[in-house]
């Protein structure tokens, strides 16, 4: 029995585990009963907290209107309802809660506020009674106030208008106090006696005297603005005649008299002055007055005549007394120190100054005594700038005393006094254009001088210099950069000596420098000019005879070029040590490079003959560029240099195929990648022209022989087989050839329906090639298949038109007009494809043409064949003319490929020469492209 564990045993039970779950869910349950009554506390104690908010000064500081003092008094009757009718204890569930303590502390809030709303009312009601009654007894005082003169008038006024805007609002507060005692009444409020009878006995009455005493004045009024506007009219007859007073006084001899002092004028002017403008600021009162009675505003116009008068006269008087100390203050003042500005400055100001004062006073000779005054200076002025003048220089000084026969302009001390007792005024002409002329050829100096700098520098600025870059990563190599920089400074430099040169003022030693560097330049710029040409033909040359091969084959001239590169190279290295352009000049590098260029200018000239040669043995060589045809004798011994350049020379030669030992041409494939091998192999050794030509031979002569076979194998193998085993180019002329055959059979025929037969078989063969291009074909069979069916619809055209124009003979122009190939024996076991167009014959090209697209033709397609062919019957050229895009280049490409013509499309532009054109037409002539 000591072992036995209660908790132990009752935990082990299963019966008991579940009880407890049972009483730990039934306890919750209660719990959230008794939580959801705690809720319902909630609500009146946010009330209680609010009505603890509530502050008697904060309602009377608000100053409410009445209807919210009977809502909140409401709201507070309703919560002491509320509150009193909330129970005490209440069973919830298991629990009794008790709640007689937070009712008894909730219940008297809603009391508490009633009395602090009912001591607000009561204090908003005295304080605006009290407030009220105040204004309303001070406007009755006022108004009972009667104005004696037009200041009293504008106050009483003013005061009369505001009161009439105020009255509504004093009404509104009457009635405002008015409601707030009736709730003092509703509410059965103790108020003090006192106030409820001043407020009906005091306040009510005299707001009543108030309206009654508004509306006598309101009587009184016109008789009160007729007595001001009479006062008025005196006081502006009274303004008057002060004017005059003041015009009368402002006219005193002293005024007009040349030999007055100027401290009393001034002083007298002065006072005039301030008493001119007592009368302006009576004058701005009393219009203040006329526009606020409504009266028409009074007119003054002897105000602005007497202030122009008065203010003119003090602005003469004060500019003599000035200028009098200004004058005395030049005169003592030497040349050297004297303030120039300041003096033109005060000359202009006291210019206009006079201008504006003699409009307004016309007899006063003390006008015409200061204008003398200041014109005596203004004619001063430019020989004072001239004798100032600091580009005056020894032989100027020279001339200027030779001129006034003194030594004046030499001694910068000389007071501007004795200059006056000189009469250097009478010598401002000479004065003046030795002054020019020194300023002049100061310019021109300083002119000459940014020149020099320039290109020799100093006072910190950067002499122009020569950009030199190095050339391809070599060692020791340099060329120029871009020197679009030193020919404009050239250029500038150029403009400026030019500018100096044509200036009169440019005389003596002046000129001979001006002229000696127009000369520099001008040597700078040729040198510059020739220097950029000599290193255009040595990157030019460098390149090509760089390569060995071109070496072997030209030795002489790349022993001249050798000479050349080795001056060049040491030259450059130098104006690498030394960039600056004016002492490279002075190095005579120059010349050195004008020799140079001579000799490769030469070299250019043999090299241009020995292309010339190069390209007769082998006339598409013409269709290349120098650089091009160059790059492939440079490489001679490779053949594969040929590769990139084939387009150029063939119509879709694009890659020769080369046997094992490399030097065979097994093969040729064009841009589209069809493969055609060689009939005959030439050896791509020795000089590149001549292995060349037995290419081009020999690319005729397969494609004469694979057109045989194609011919042969056409009857022998069903169509759809034999296109894909033929070269694509033969398939279109041997099908073009087989569609001839037919139509000209089925035209001989004496069956009437032959040719429309034929035309049914045309559809058929039609409706196999395109079944045809729903399987898979590789990219060189579709395009091939394009082709043929874009030329098999033009033929089928032409049939079903053949048809409906009833050809019956190949003697009908309807047949003739057409192109036509035949295949026509030329001698023993030789044929050739011939196409034929009314009497013109031409021999098919046999240039390679590859697998290239054909051109939809049209009606106007063949009547350009059909002028085209004409033409070149009679030995003569066509050209079709019409706006741009409508297929005048392609339609002549087209018709290239039927005969198997090369044709070269060749765009011209601003860079073409005549001698780029001469050797593209002597290409053609020889080779009998178009």
């Amino acid at each position: 029995t000591n072992n036995l564990n209660p908790t132990a045993l009752l935990s082990a039970e299963a019966e008991f585990g579940s009880i407890q779950v049972h009483i730990f869910h039934h306890l919750r349950n209660e719990y959230r009963h008794l939580e959801a009554y705690r809720a319902e506390f909630e609500g009146p104690a946010e009330v209680y907290l609010r009505n603890c908010q509530l502050e008697v000064a904060q309602v009377t500081g608000a100053r409410p209107d009445p209807d919210w003092f009977r809502d909140q008094l409401s709201l507070y009757k309703k919560q002491q309802v509320t509150f009193n009718n909330m129970a005490e204890e209440k069973k919830v569930g298991l629990f009794q809660v008790h709640t007689r303590s937070i009712k008894g502390h909730f219940t008297p809030s809603p009391q508490e506020c009633l009395l602090k709303v009912h001591r607000a009312v009561e204090i908003i009601a005295h304080e605006e009674n009290t407030k009220l009654l105040a204004e309303v007894m001070e406007a009755l005082g006022r108004l009972a106030n009667v104005p004696e003169n037009v200041e009293d008038h504008v106050g009483h006024y003013q005061f009369q208008v505001a009161l009439g805007e105020r009255l509504p609002q004093l009404e509104q507060a009457y009635k405002y106090v008015q409601e707030l005692y009736e709730i003092t009444d509703e509410e059965k409020m103790k108020v003090p006696r006192e106030h409820l009878k001043s407020f009906d006995t005091i306040t009510g009455p005299r707001l009543e005297d108030l309206r009654n005493a508004l509306g006598m004045a309101e009587d009184a009024k016109e008789a009160r603005l007729a007595r001001s506007d009479k006062e008025l009219a005196s006081r502006f007859e009274e303004l008057r005649k002060q004017l005059l007073d003041i015009l009368e006084r402002s006219n005193d001899p002293m005024v007009s008299d040349e030999e007055s002092q100027t401290r009393p004028v001034i002083t007298h002017l002065e006072d005039l002055g301030s008493e001119i403008r007592d009368v302006q600021k009576a004058y701005t009162t009393y219009q203040g007055n006329q526009e606020l009675f409504g009266f028409k505003a009074t007119d003054l116009p002897e105000l602005y005549d007497v202030q122009l008068d008065v203010g003119n006269k003090l602005k003469l008087w004060v500019a003599v007394k000035d200028w009098q100390v200004l004058a005395t203050q030049w005169r003592s003042t030497s040349l050297a120190f004297l303030d120039l500005d300041q003096l033109e400055q005060e000359i202009v100001r006291y210019t206009k100054l006079l201008g504006q004062v003699s409009r307004t006073i016309t007899d006063n000779p003390v006008v015409p005594k200061l204008r003398s005054w200041v014109d005596e200076f203004r004619a001063l002025l430019p020989v004072l700038h001239s004798l100032r003048n600091p580009a005056l220089k020894s032989h100027h000084l020279a001339q200027i005393d030779a001129t006034l026969k003194t030594d004046i302009s030499r001694r910068p001390d000389v007071p501007l006094e004795e200059l006056l007792t000189h009469n250097v005024v009478d010598f401002t002409d000479q004065l003046v254009d030795v002054s020019s002329t020194a300023a002049q050829e100061a310019g021109l100096e300083e002119l000459l001088a940014k020149v020099r700098r320039t290109w020799t520098g100093g006072d910190g600025v950067q002499v122009v210099e020569f950009g030199v870059n190095r050339y391809k990563e070599l060692r020791d190599t340099y060329v120029l950069g871009s020197v679009d920089e030193v020919l404009g400074h050239l250029d500038d430099s150029g403009v400026i000596i030019s500018t100096m040169l044509s200036s009169r003022y440019c005389t003596g030693l002046l000129r001979t420098k001006a002229e000696k560097w127009q000369a520099d330049l001008q040597k700078m710029t040729d040198a510059v000019e020739c220097w950029t040409g000599c290193q255009r033909n040595w990157m030019y040359l460098e390149s090509i005879f760089r390569s060995t091969e071109i070496v072997r084959q030209w030795p002489e001239e790349a022993k001249t070029f050798s000479l050349v590169d080795k001056m060049w190279k040491d030259v450059m290295r130098r104006v690498h040590d030394t960039p600056s352009v004016y002492r490279c000049m002075q190095m005579n590098l120059g010349e050195k490079m004008g020799a140079a260029n001579k000799k490769l200018e030469q070299i250019l000239s043999i090299l241009e003959v020995r292309l010339e040669e190069k390209r007769r043995r082998f006339p598409r060589f013409y269709f290349l560029s120098s650089d091009d045809l160059l790059d492939i004798l440079s490489q001679s011994k490779n053949p594969s240099a040929v590769q990139p350049h084939l387009l150029k020379m063939f119509d879709n030669i694009k890659v020769l195929q080369l046997g094992d030992n490399g030097a065979d041409v097994v093969a040729m494939e064009s841009a589209e990648g069809e493969h055609v091998p060689l009939a005959k192999q030439p050896k791509a050794r020795g000089e590149v022209e001549k292995w060349l030509v037995l290419l081009e031979e020999y690319m005729f002569l397969t494609l004469k022989r694979l057109a045989k076979i194609a011919i042969e194998d056409h009857d022998t193998k069903d169509r759809c087989r034999w296109i894909f085993e033929h070269p694509c180019q033969l398939v279109l002329s041997v099908s073009h050839v087989v569609w001839c055959q037919h139509v000209s059979a089925a035209i001989s025929s004496r069956d009437g329906n032959a040719l429309r037969n034929f035309g049914d078989e045309c559809y058929v063969n039609l409706t196999q090639l395109a079944t045809l291009t729903a399987e898979s074909l590789t990219k060189l069979q579709r395009g091939l298949l394009t082709a043929l069916i874009t030329t098999d619809v033009h033929s089928r055209d032409l049939v079903d038109q053949m048809v409906d124009e009833r050809v019956q003979s190949t003697r009908d122009f309807g047949w003739q007009k057409q192109l036509r190939a035949t295949w026509q024996s030329q001698g023993v076991g030789e044929a050739e494809i011939l196409l034929q167009q009314n009497n013109s014959v031409f021999t098919y090209g046999y240039e390679y043409q590859g697998c290239q697209p054909r051109l939809v033709v049209t009606p106007l397609t063949d009547r350009i064949y059909m002028t085209v062919t004409g033409a070149l019957r009679l030995g003569l050229g066509a050209a079709p003319i019409g706006p741009a895009g409508t297929g005048k280049t392609e339609t002549v490409k087209d018709m290239a490929k039927v005969l198997a013509i090369q044709c070269i499309v060749y765009n011209c532009s601003d860079g073409v020469t005549y001698r780029m054109m001469e050797r593209f037409f002597s290409g053609l002539a020889q080779t009998g492209s178009w």
